[in-house]
């Protein structure tokens, strides 16, 4: 027991406790240990067997809570790999996407590099050339100094190049002239519907007019022959 005390933990002990692990550690007796501190031997020993176990408990807890180094070098290798995973993956995709970018630009190139931009209006030009070197929406928006509109002149311009302009036009003016037949038929049901509805409330009206007329004859009538009638 008395390999666990020394100079060191005493100071997990209490006073009586460190008191008799003193005495203890100078080599007296339980004897002698008794007749200094004013107890039984039995007192002696069990403060010293407490005194031991408070020791064990508080050195085991500190050791519970110091890792060892051994644990400390796998967390910090297991850290270093983490980070070393991230940026490769970040770096990959960097890669992939710099290369879909590098491709998809020179498709454009290869579709509309060699047609002429004499169809297209000085606006739709800029923005086509701009988006022609690889330029975002938002990039030729900051270079042009405009906040709206780009896709609507960049879309019109891919399709001048294509040759669909026209067509899309024509299905454009079609689909208006639809809408706008669509519409006047609706105007007309509509204004169908408001003459039936003026004619229903007319014909209400002139039924209403005649049975009123006649019911009103009717009690004039009823108060006349009343009227007539001889006294007795």
């Amino acid at each position: 027991m008395m390999t666990k005390i020394n100079a060191d933990n005493l100071k997990y002990l209490t006073l009586r406790q460190k008191k008799a692990a003193i005495l203890m550690l100078e080599g007296k007796s339980y004897v002698e240990i008794s007749k200094i501190l004013g107890c039984s031997k039995q007192n002696v020993s069990q403060l010293l067997k407490s005194a031991g176990n408070q020791v064990e408990i508080k050195s085991s807890s500190k050791q519970m809570f110091i890792p060892s180094l051994k644990k400390q070098e796998k967390i910090t290798i297991k850290k270093q790999e983490e980070v070393r995973r991230k940026q490769e993956s970040a770096r990959r995709k960097r890669e992939s996407a710099r290369k879909r970018q590098e491709e998809t630009q020179l498709y454009r190139k290869e579709r509309y590099l060699g047609k002429s931009l004499s169809v297209l209006t000085p606006a739709e030009s800029r923005v086509f050339l701009l988006w022609l070197d690889g330029f975002t929406y938002r990039e030729i928006g900051e270079k042009l100094q405009v906040s709206a509109g780009i896709g609507t002149l960049l879309n019109r311009a891919r399709k001048k190049l294509d040759g669909t302009y026209e067509e899309t036009r024509q299905q454009i003016n079609l689909r208006r002239k639809e809408n706008r037949k669509k519409c006047h038929e609706e105007d007309s049901e509509i204004q169908h519907k408001l003459k039936s509805r003026e004619q229903r409330l007319s014909e209400m009206r002139e039924y209403n007019k005649r049975y009123y007329q006649a019911y009103r004859e009717e009690i004039l009538s009823r108060r006349k022959s009343k009227k007539n009638v001889p006294k007795v």
